[in-house]
């Protein structure tokens, strides 16, 4: 099973159409998932940091004990 777990809803056109093609494709070869968490919910004034932390809780919810995990994220470094 292959499960792609997401902060918040996705809500630009191209990216939705994308997920749509990458799910269709993936279906042929393993089970797949998406999880779309809500966004966190933050008083005003939280540091990044601890925003991060929050979303990694939610995160962690969602996984199983024995999973194997790649964080893809916007400072991600290629291979």
């Amino acid at each position: 099973m292959l499960k792609l777990i997401a902060i918040g809803k996705t809500k630009v056109s191209y990216l939705n159409v994308g997920l749509s093609e990458y799910r269709k494709r993936l279906s042929h070869y393993v089970p797949f998932e998406l999880i779309e968490i809500p966004d966190v919910k933050v008083p005003k004034g939280t540091s990044p940091h601890r925003v991060k932390a929050m979303e990694g809780d939610e995160i962690l919810k969602k996984l199983d004990t024995a999973a194997y995990v790649i964080l893809l994220d916007e400072n991600g470094k290629g291979s």
